[in-house]
């Protein structure tokens, strides 16, 4: 039952139970919990910028091998590998407040800025739900995307050595598509944030996505069949670069807007219809043709983190794909007067 509050008030930090074997060189911690006290709507107040809310909850962590003499020093952080499982992430973000910046938060520059050396030569996640929920001020609306049952490897996650940190893992993107990753951090580049990035998805259906592309980027997509999508890039903390395979059938959008004073987001009918009609390649590949991969580049906005470059080097990629112009990933849409 220890439990620990941050200078700020922001968060309370709680284990449930600890263990210690000693000859064993292993440590077991129980029901963890980092979180904050506070509701939503008082942690905004808090803030003068844009900024994160966390939620993490872990059943179990466990460090095997521990390095006892590095340790009680405080010298370093030694473990041959650490376990964690059945746990549960919640990230909430709300765009009402201006942005911060977000330079230097990659995750090997996090690493190498770490106030004390860490050695982990393997840390293992196990049955992980992810859920990141944004309200759009736009939009007025909040979309939620989420990762379920996630399982990830993540190897030499130090900051004492120049040896790459890589990051492997699989789980359910919206509760029901498969989705796999893999991550390489330059750690002899961490000051740049040097990575590459492999990203696999399987097939779904296209008004899956709704959940999240409607309140955050005000597109609907009324029905499509994605068979597959592909992508391998490379970057640092001002761009990435890579190519995109994106496969799907039958696809129509909508393109939203909200007039000002309605609750509701209504559909562009005349534009929605000129963008189908237009712009968007109902079918990729075409009968009887090969499929083909598209190059993609994104500069960053200082205010995205890592995975929105990883994202949106993947709209690029998938907006070449369809047939919309590439600039649709950089524009910030505004409400309708």
């Amino acid at each position: 039952n220890y439990s620990t509050q941050t200078k700020d008030g922001l968060y309370n930090f709680k284990i449930g139970k600890g263990t210690i074997l000693a000859t064993q060189k292993k440590v077991t911690l129980q029901n963890l919990s980092f979180a904050s006290p506070l509701s939503r709507e008082q942690f905004v107040k808090q803030q003068k910028l844009a900024k994160e809310m966390y939620n993490v909850q872990l059943s179990s962590v466990t460090l095997n091998n521990i390095d006892w003499c590095t340790l009680m020093n405080g010298e370093e952080v030694v473990a041959e590998n650490v376990a964690a499982s059945d746990g549960k992430l919640s990230i909430y973000l709300d765009r009402t407040l201006p942005p911060r910046s977000k330079m230097g938060n990659f995750p090997n520059q996090l690493v190498a800025k770490l106030p004390m050396q860490m050695a982990i030569k393997k840390l293992a996640f196990a049955n992980l739900d992810l859920a990141y929920t944004e309200y759009n001020p736009l939009s007025k609306q909040t979309g939620t995307v989420y990762v379920d049952n996630i399982s990830l490897t993540a190897s030499n996650v130090s900051n004492s050595t120049k040896v790459p940190m890589t990051i492997d893992g699989k789980g359910m993107f919206m509760h029901s598509i498969p989705i796999q990753a893999s991550f390489r951090f330059n750690m002899a580049a961490a000051k740049s944030g040097a990575f590459t990035a492999n990203v696999s998805v399987r097939s779904f259906e296209g008004d899956l996505l709704n959940a999240f592309t409607v309140p955050l980027g005000m597109m609907k997509i009324e029905k499509g069949t994605v068979t597959g999508l592909e992508t391998a890039m490379s970057g640092n903390e001002l761009k990435a670069a890579g190519n995109v395979l994106l496969q799907y059938q039958d696809l129509k959008i909508a393109l939203m807007e909200k007039d000002q004073g309605e609750k509701q987001l209504d559909k562009k009918s005349v534009t929605s219809f000129l963008a189908n009609l237009l712009v968007v390649k109902n079918d990729h590949p075409k009968k009887g043709k090969a499929p083909e991969r598209q190059t993609a580049s994104f500069q960053r906005d200082p205010n995205g983190g890592f995975f929105m470059l990883v994202w949106k080097t993947m709209l690029v990629g998938a907006l070449k794909t369809i047939g919309a112009p590439e600039k649709l990933a950089y524009k910030k849409q505004a409400a309708k007067k």
